[in-house]
């Protein structure tokens, strides 16, 4: 899409990448803008695997950087989480984004008996699709291992149809749109 854009085989894209936008501004015939939307990007959970117990996921959440993933990753063109829905819909409540806190994580981790020497081993899918994923499942590799969680990050081409078989999954990242329709 960017490179149609560039070329003029297209006068007006959407859901630009945020990697591409410095580029598209730099160019004699494109200009961006930026706002804000209905999309969110997520940890989706396998119900079924029995790793992803309560503890797990609520350490997993506490491992999350909202608010550095918006503006390093997203380039500050995301605002961080504070539920599946954009706070600009009239019928959400305004929530406070919560903060990152990995001691808490790993007291966590710690209870459910996974340690340092012994991390909770995941299997976290991502995909191309949406560029911003696999960055950020990065991100989450990263923290995660300092609340002694290990994630295996599978990048995918189909991520529909690896979804589909929940036994080679625990977590995946995911992007959809969250604004209601009819």
């Amino acid at each position: 899409r960017s490179s149609n854009l560039s070329s003029g085989k297209a006068d007006v894209i959407t859901d630009v990448p945020v990697e591409k936008e410095k580029t598209l501004n730099q160019g004699d015939k494109t200009t961006t803008s930026s706002v804000s939307g209905f999309r969110t990007s997520l940890i989706m959970y396998n119900h079924t695997s029995k790793k992803m117990t309560k503890p797990v996921r609520e350490a997993l959440d506490k491992v999350v950087d909202r608010e550095s993933i918006a503006k390093n990753v997203s380039k500050n063109h995301a605002t961080p989480a504070t539920g599946p829905f954009n706070t600009k819909l009239d019928f959400i409540d305004k929530q406070q984004v919560q903060k990152q806190d990995i001691d808490e994580a790993k007291k966590i981790m710690a209870a459910q008996g996974y340690t340092k020497a012994h991390p909770l081993k995941l299997t976290v899918s991502t995909y191309n699709g949406r560029p911003e994923l696999p960055k950020m499942a990065q991100v989450l590799q990263s923290d995660a291992k300092k609340a002694n969680i290990d994630i295996t990050i599978r990048n995918l081409d189909d991520i529909e149809g690896y979804l589909k078989d929940k036994s080679q999954w625990d977590a995946s990242m995911y992007s959809f749109g969250t604004i209601p329709r009819g």
